[in-house]
C-alpha cells in the first residue's frame, strides 16, 4: 500500500513514564484523522472518504502508549486487518442480526486465516458504536497489547459493506 506525503499525520505526546511519539500515515489523501492522548491510551479517529483504506502507525521515542483504538467512521465492517512483520490479524463484523464477529490471524502474505475466540489476547477487538436510533456510529478497533510491545510500524487496513 502506498503512503501519501500529503495524508501524513503527526502526533507527539508524553506518555507514562517518558516521551511516547506516533507517526499515523493514512493511505488515502481524502481520508482524515484525529488522535487523542489521555494517559496512556492514544485514540486515531478516521473518517474514510470511500469506505476503502488504511493507515500506518509507527512508534517513535519510547514506543506505542500502552492501549491504541483506531476508531473507524463507516456504516458497515466487512474487514479489518492488523499487520506487524508476517503476521496480520483481523476481524470481520455481520452486517445483519447481533453482529457477530469473527476474529482470525495468519502468518504469511497468503496464508490460510486460523481463527481466534474474542477471548483470545491474540484477537483485534471490534465494538460497535451507537449512532443514535438503530444506526451505526462506527467501529472501534482495539490494537492487540502484544504487537504494541513489539514496537514495530502497524499496518491497519479497513473495507466498509456499504461502499458507493
Amino acid at each position: 500500500m502506498r503512503w501519501p506525503a500529503a495524508a501524513l499525520v503527526w502526533l507527539l505526546a508524553a506518555a507514562c513514564g517518558g516521551g511516547s511519539h506516533v507517526r499515523v500515515s493514512l493511505a488515502d489523501g481524502d481520508d482524515h484523522a484525529a488522535m487523542r492522548l489521555m494517559d496512556d491510551s492514544l485514540t486515531v479517529t478516521v473518517t474514510s472518504a470511500d469506505g476503502i483504506g488504511g493507515l500506518l502507525l509507527e512508534p517513535r521515542g519510547d514506543g506505542f502508549p500502552g492501549r491504541v483504538v483506531v476508531r473507524l467512521q463507516l456504516r458497515g465492517l466487512e474487514r479489518v486487518t492488523v499487520r506487524s512483520g508476517v503476521e496480520t490479524r483481523g476481524a470481520s463484523v455481520a452486517s445483519h442480526g447481533e453482529r457477530v464477529v469473527r476474529h482470525w490471524w495468519s502468518t504469511a502474505p497468503r496464508g490460510a486465516e486460523v481463527p481466534l475466540t474474542a477471548a483470545d489476547p491474540r484477537a483485534v477487538t471490534v465494538r460497535t458504536l451507537a449512532g443514535g436510533g438503530d444506526r451505526i456510529g462506527g467501529f472501534a478497533v482495539d490494537i492487540p497489547g502484544d504487537l504494541l510491545r513489539r514496537g514495530e510500524p502497524l499496518e491497519v487496513r479497513w473495507v466498509d459493506f456499504f461502499r458507493y
